[in-house]
């Protein structure tokens, strides 16, 4: 059985999104149940990730 696939904006670069979205990313329970799409910046999900120490996805 395919895996839905599921998008999630990130919403406001400046906001909580970016964070929530690597979470998101590095939960490896959801990725067990769909296929996550997050839609922003790259860039914004990096800076993110080396600011929070949290693994780029």
């Amino acid at each position: 059985m395919t895996k839905p696939r599921i998008a999630v904006t990130m919403g406001d670069p400046a906001g909580v999104g970016p964070e929530i979205c690597l979470d998101l990313l590095a939960d490896s329970s959801v990725a067990e149940h769909c296929t996550p799409i997050v839609f922003g910046d790259a860039e914004v999900l990096r800076l993110c990730a080396e600011r929070t120490g949290k693994p780029p996805t």
